[in-house]
């Protein structure tokens, strides 16, 4: 029979092992803590110091890349950050735009107004080589020249993507260029998620804006594809790829064939988009399809195309010729979307609410394309809503009540 003292020193071994093992989980969770880090990067600094602080920044992007490891974070400065080679990425980091240069928090910066832009200067093949699941957020990303006389560096003007799965938000993609494939991005054996971006003024024999090749399955959302120049499929070019383009724009990108999409051997699923006003100088010029089975559905098609809830009709556009793309209150893309679309976004290209009842009909149902109808003044408040307000206000004019110079 165990003694009382033996007892007592059985209690007490076990409590030192109970420490012990309390103190190894607490070290190892400190140190996973601990090993994330934040890199400091702006343009302005003068001379370079060792990216730990603002006052201490990195003075270029590729310093703070080189310095971290995986899950850290590097915090860009607005700015320009002109190339003069690639950014390489071969970690899963996170580089994000759009600072002030005093923030301790993230979700303080502000990327639009912030403006931060990463320049390849047509100097540079690719303005990101990325080969990692990373994070790229906030970066006006333009003068990548993907005019290199062999693979990769003919190829992937703005972003070369290589077999990983980045995730790419509020980016714009302007200018890039490539005697191949993907002026904007490149995407080879990969499956970005592409969110709320911007391609703009691209070219390309392949995809001037976007190029999928080799099984690449991204994951493209609430983008707009608009005057980008491609032989073949001058938006998006899939080839054996199989893409979900769910909530996009594709307007004004002009092609040999396959103006807005251009699908060859592969098996994209088209949903909620809008494809208006592009051409083709051959055939073909809003989606072009070659030995692909494509899934096109509820998405407003000029000439139309096969598959349900499609239609074709005049998306009605506020102001294109200045690249808005807003659409207006008589528009036929207004709850005409559908509900249950792969990777549906909780919120349109610039934040505002989906799945809105937008033609007020009791009924709830996401628009088509980048734009999800809200009110005709952009003030955050439907329309219906502020003339019912104020007629239970007994307000006798709904005339310019916030102030903004237009006619609620």
């Amino acid at each position: 029979m165990f003694t009382i003292e033996t007892k007592a020193r059985i209690t007490a071994l076990h409590l030192k092992i109970f420490i012990i093992g309390l103190s190894i989980v607490l070290i190892f969770s400190f140190c996973g803590i601990a090993s994330a880090a934040i890199w400091f990067v702006s343009a302005d600094i003068g001379i370079s110091g060792n990216g730990t602080t603002w006052q201490n920044a990195f003075l270029t992007i590729h310093e703070a890349a080189n310095a971290s490891n995986e899950g850290d974070e590097v915090w860009v400065k607005k700015g320009t950050y002109s190339l003069s080679s690639q950014i390489n990425i071969d970690q899963a980091v996170g580089v994000y735009g759009g600072f002030v240069g005093d923030e301790i928090q993230r979700n303080q910066r502000d990327w639009a107004t912030n403006v931060t832009t990463v320049d390849g200067q047509d100097s540079v093949y690719h303005c990101f080589y990325i080969t990692a699941d990373a994070t790229l957020d906030g970066l006006i990303i333009t003068g990548g020249s993907a005019n290199g006389s062999s693979s990769p560096n003919d190829s992937g003007g703005g972003i070369y993507v290589y077999q990983s799965s980045p995730s790419i938000t509020n980016c714009t993609f302007t200018e890039n260029s490539t005697i191949t494939s993907g002026g904007g991005i490149y995407n080879y054996q990969s499956s970005p998620t592409i969110t709320d971006c911007t391609l703009l003024g691209n070219s390309a024999g392949w995809g001037g804006g976007i190029y999928n090749g080799k099984n690449s399955s991204p994951t493209i959302t609430n983008c707009i594809f608009t005057e980008n120049i491609a032989d073949v499929g001058a938006g998006i070019q899939n080839s054996s790829s199989s893409p979900s383009i769910t909530n996009c724009t594709f307007t004004e990108n002009s092609g040999g064939l396959g103006g807005g999409i251009e699908n060859s051997y592969s098996s994209p699923n088209i949903t909620n988009c809008i494809l208006w006003g592009n051409t083709a100088y051959f055939l073909y010029p809003e989606i072009s399809d070659m030995a692909s089975s494509p899934i096109v559905t509820y998405s407003n098609i000029q000439g139309g195309y096969q598959g349900e809830g499609n239609i074709s009709a005049d998306p009605l556009f506020v102001d294109p010729s200045n690249d808005d793309y807003h659409i207006q209150e008589t528009s036929p893309c207004i709850d005409k979307g559908s509900n249950s679309a792969a990777g549906l976004p909780d919120t349109d290209f610039e934040g505002d609410q989906r799945i809105f009842d937008g033609d007020v009909d009791g009924t709830a149902t996401v628009d088509i394309g980048i734009d999800e109808y809200v009110d005709n003044d952009r003030d955050g408040l439907p329309d219906y809503w502020e003339m019912a307000y104020f007629d239970n206000l007994n307000q006798a004019s709904y005339d310019d009540y916030d102030g903004d110079g237009k006619s609620n």
